[in-house]
């Protein structure tokens, strides 16, 4: 089963252009805006979007932390279109941006704190 966003943002190849990577991390977040259930989920979408728009003030993002079946891949492919953002950006204020709506979207996801090194 394909997500709704699959059809609305454009298909990125290996390497996507610094504009199409931004363009399709727009496309995903704003339907993760739009397909979120849990207020949390969707706060934090609206605070990593205004993150790469550079927009100020910024909205404060809620708490809750369920995330439905749909959320879930949404989250997943906002995280991979961010990755593309501050991978392809050749500035720096906009890789900081992408920084800052990565921080954002994944501070939402349980992840090992004490993690050895060395280990995935």
């Amino acid at each position: 089963m394909t997500t709704p966003i699959t059809s609305q943002t454009p298909e990125l190849t290996e390497s996507p252009s610094a504009d199409e990577a931004l363009r399709s991390a727009r496309g995903v977040l704003a339907a993760l805006i739009e397909h979120a259930r849990a207020e949390g989920e969707q706060a934090r979408a609206e605070v990593a979007l205004a993150h790469l728009d550079d927009t100020w003030p910024l909205p404060a993002p809620a708490s809750g932390d369920g995330v439905d079946a749909r959320g879930a891949v949404l989250v997943d492919e906002a995280i991979s279109a961010v990755v593309a953002v501050v991978h392809t950006a050749e500035e720096a204020q906009t890789r900081a941006r992408g920084l800052r709506a990565l921080e954002v979207i994944t501070s939402c996801l349980d992840m090992p704190r004490d993690v050895p090194s060395g280990q995935p």
